[in-house]
């Protein structure tokens, strides 16, 4: 199945539970799906800053993480933009071991 992309708030459907890590262009929250209780993660990147060519640089790595599935790369489950707040916002899978952390 293909992540979704959209622009609504993807608070509606989560919940946070807390900072795993910030960046210089953003940062990464562990969040549960209200119905679906899923742990996942939501790395959200401000484009406010960003140059148009990072920009399209950070559509392409949507574009990639769409289309990989694999054990050994953190799925992408969805990803909406903020135009108004200038973010993006990547739901993606809850990595465990390795350099994830959680």
């Amino acid at each position: 199945r293909r992540p979704e992309g959209h622009e609504q708030d993807w608070t509606r459907a989560y919940i946070v539970e807390g900072e795993v890590g910030k960046g210089s262009f953003g940062s990464v929250m562990k969040i549960r799906h209200k119905i679906t209780h899923e742990v996942r993660v939501c790395k959200t990147v401000n484009t406010a800053k960003l140059k148009p060519a990072e920009i399209t640089a950070c559509l392409l790595e949507i574009k990639a993480l769409q289309r990989l599935d694999h054990r050994n790369i953190v799925r992408l489950y969805e990803y909406s933009f903020d135009r108004k707040g200038k973010q993006v916002h990547l739901i993606l899978e809850l990595p465990t071991g390795g350099d994830g952390k959680a």
